[in-house]
């Protein structure tokens, strides 16, 4: 075992804590390749239905039925008088109501009167032609069809490649839409079919990351929360509103952000106000304050030397003993060895003075005691005792079984970081 020294304390544990609420918050809403099912399988929540024909996912070494993405595409066949659907999973849009939809198709098909068109349902409607809410950035519709069952129509059709269509919606706020891809005919077709591939409808996509330095720390010293809102998404996100409840005690310092305006109200919390936030783009928003004098703090582990890895860790109260603060107790880090065939759990005596004015590390055991580990380290001589364990319950607080033990303990779970 390498030679530790270790203080079992109380520390201040600010933590990273989740962010509250977010304002325009939306992210990507549907990213589909069709490369993650089983040929003919279609994705979970996409349908198809019409009449004469079905689209199905279809592997890249199909002939004439080439994928974009990689292994997979959708596809329907050619046939005479085919009015097929292909319909997406239900989506929602944020609060913005707008978003960017992208695929790639290719309607291998006859010019005039066999093709594909797009059509979008808002919260259960019916659905319409993608252009009443959108506008084509790229990948327009290429010519009209003179047949049933649209009549005179823009459509998709003579596409002898993969052709890139982007859509700029502007759809009701906070509602749900379906998208669905349309294959039609008349009664003497040719060409071999449509293809969709790379379907993506993206809004802003706000990531939030919120990092403490240093945590655990010191009653009554400094420490900064770091906030990074960034965009990930296709389009700009606006009037972007940032809301967090700190820790109760926590008392404010300062703050910087990049942009836009933050306040600290009392009891702590911030609400940072931040514009615009472009694609690609992020806002970093540093709140300093100091941790409290008094509680809330939790027990923890010290790693006092070597310097090359000390640390401070979350540790699991003791019912026993007397209670700790922040100067803690602290020594040497000894391991457990009664002698037994478990020689590490403490349950059996040790050598008289075997822990003399050492921290004993002792294993959880299920043949004895928090409380009677502790005890017989006492006897040896310890001024502390760390009871660790490598299993899945994570770290818990010790109950007592009436021993009357004058030395401190803590429970510590090796998941992160071993002592011994």
């Amino acid at each position: 075992m390498r030679s530790l020294n270790i203080a079992l304390t109380r520390r201040f544990i600010s933590a990273a804590l989740i962010i509250t609420a977010l304002g325009t918050l939306s992210g990507c809403q549907l990213k589909e390749n069709f490369d993650g099912v089983t040929p003919p399988a279609l994705p979970f929540g996409w349908t198809t239905s019409g009449t004469n024909g079905a689209w199905v996912t279809v592997a890249n070494t199909t002939p004439d039925r080439p994928s974009d993405s990689g292994a997979n595409s959708a596809f329907v066949a050619a046939a005479n008088n085919q009015d097929v659907s292909l319909v997406t999973p239900s989506m929602s849009i944020p609060s913005s109501g707008a978003a960017q939809l992208s695929f790639k198709h290719r309607c291998k098909t006859e010019p005039n009167f066999d093709g594909g068109i797009l059509e979008i349902s808002q919260n259960g409607g019916g659905f319409q032609n993608i252009t009443a809410v959108g506008t084509f950035l790229t990948g327009a519709y290429t010519g009209p069809l003179n047949t049933a069952p649209f009549g005179v129509s823009p459509a998709w059709n003579n596409e002898q490649n993969y052709v890139s269509s982007t859509v700029s919606l502007n759809v009701t706020e906070g509602s749900t839409l379906k998208l669905r891809f349309r294959s039609v005919s008349d009664n003497t077709v040719q060409g071999t079919g449509c293809s969709v591939d790379t379907v993506s409808l993206d809004g802003a996509d706000l990531v939030v990351t919120k990092t403490d330095s240093k945590d655990p720390v010191l009653l009554d010293g400094n420490f900064v929360y770091t906030i990074t809102v960034r965009n990930n998404g296709a389009l700009n996100a606006s009037n972007v509103l940032l809301y967090d409840v700190l820790p109760l005690g926590f008392q404010y310092v300062s703050t910087s952000l990049s942009q836009g305006s933050m306040l600290v109200s009392t009891p702590p919390v911030l609400y940072a106000s931040l514009g615009n936030i472009s694609s690609g783009a992020q806002a970093v928003m540093t709140v300093t304050g100091t941790a409290p004098n008094a509680a809330p703090h939790a027990p923890a582990l010290a790693v006092t030397s070597p310097s090359t890895l000390t640390r401070t860790m979350i540790a699991g109260d003791a019912a026993f003993g007397p209670a700790l603060n922040q100067t803690g107790v602290g020594g040497e880090v000894i391991l457990a060895n009664d002698g037994s065939g478990d020689s590490e759990d403490a349950c059996q005596n040790l050598a008289p003075n075997f822990a003399a004015g050492k921290v004993l590390l002792v294993r959880q055991s299920g043949v004895c005691s928090f409380n009677q580990q502790t005890k017989t380290a006492q006897n040896a001589g310890a001024v502390g005792v760390v009871v660790y364990s490598n299993s899945s319950e994570g770290v818990i607080a010790m109950g007592s079984s009436g021993l009357a033990v004058n030395i401190p303990a803590l429970f510590y779970w090796q998941y992160g970081w071993q002592l011994p």
